[in-house]
């Protein structure tokens, strides 16, 4: 067995996939970050993270057409099979996505399995890719990551493992906190996850999807987690949107650009800017025509400045705006 991943499954859309009303005429993978949808983050972050990468398959429901039509422009298209999943396999939920596509992944091949609804940061993927690389044969790779907030952790599934990182315990649904790590809807596993899932659709037996990815390990061949350090937001409500754009926020570097409305200020204007010059990428003053050199000081001073009638304070706010480029 090799421990290159030459195939990944995109989860995209199916039960489970809308919360309305604010998912009423979309899936969640479609919703929006930072003006890219989910779905298309994810496929721009696998294509570019694992280079062995032969196929994409990306499953959705009745949003087929949906999720195609964000990904045309895409680079990675020509690798994607975009593949609709029957009702009665969408009613059994994630495991009925993966016995759909039983005969598509040899028993023994690790692929890569990834849900459209979460938002990975990217700074992990590259580590994954090199831990998996590194290590002996396995069952599987489970992304987890240490929990911040009880929520967080109680909203996924809960993962124990020993000192050489193999998983001895997950926990699909927990109750209550028994370990530091959650896992995400980011991992690895051989074809044989597929053929148990497939079993379990046709005698209609009711199991959880990592009950199911525990069941492949093996001595031989253990399931193992490695952990993820860089943002992760799973979006399963409205409230998971907005902590998501704040975490953005957050990490981004914003430029920034400072206002300043003027008119005769030459005594301290020259103070003003260089004070901001050391926070901004900019600093724009909006000069009223002023008649003591005002204009020429702040110029001298490293400020972009702009000389004209001005009809007061929120004038030149909203003039300085129209030539700030910043964020």
């Amino acid at each position: 067995m090799s421990n290159k991943i030459r195939q990944a499954v995109i989860f995209a859309a199916g039960k489970g996939a809308r919360f309305r009303p604010y998912s009423a005429m979309s899936p969640k993978a479609l919703f929006k970050v930072n003006g890219e949808p989910l779905i298309k983050r994810s496929l721009e972050q696998i294509d570019r993270f694992f280079p062995d990468l032969d196929r994409i398959i990306i499953l959705s429901g009745d949003d087929n057409g949906l999720i195609q039509k964000s990904l045309l422009t895409h680079s990675a298209v020509n690798k994607c099979d975009f593949i609709s999943v029957p009702e009665n396999y969408i009613s059994m939920g994630l495991i009925g996505g993966y016995a759909f596509i039983k005969n598509q992944i040899g028993e023994e091949e690790l692929f890569l399995s990834v849900l459209g609804d979460e938002y990975y940061g990217g700074k992990d993927h590259p580590r994954f890719v090199d831990f998996i690389n590194k290590t002996e044969i396995i069952s599987g790779c489970c992304a987890i990551k240490r929990f911040t907030y009880p929520d967080e952790y109680l909203k996924n599934y809960s993962v124990e493992i020993d000192s050489s990182n193999k998983i001895t315990q997950i926990t699909e649904k927990p109750t209550t906190v028994t370990s530091e790590y959650f896992g995400l809807g980011f991992f690895a596993a051989r074809g044989h996850l597929c053929s148990l899932a497939s079993d379990s659709v046709e005698t209609l037996e009711k199991v959880e999807l990592f009950d199911l990815l525990q069941k492949t390990s093996s001595p031989m061949a253990p399931l193992v987690g490695f952990e993820f350090k860089d943002t992760y937001v799973n979006i399963n409500t409205p409230s998971d949107i907005y902590d998501c754009l704040r975490q953005t926020r957050r990490e981004k570097q914003h430029s920034i650009d400072i206002i300043i409305p003027a008119w005769n200020e030459a005594k301290t204007i020259k103070y003003v800017v260089e004070d901001f010059l050391q926070y901004a990428n900019s600093v724009i003053v909006m000069d009223n025509i002023s008649e003591d050199g005002t204009a020429r000081i702040a110029r001298d001073a490293g400020a972009k400045v702009y000389s004209e009638p001005l009809k007061g304070y929120g004038d030149a706010i909203k003039k300085g705006l129209d030539r700030s480029s910043a964020d």
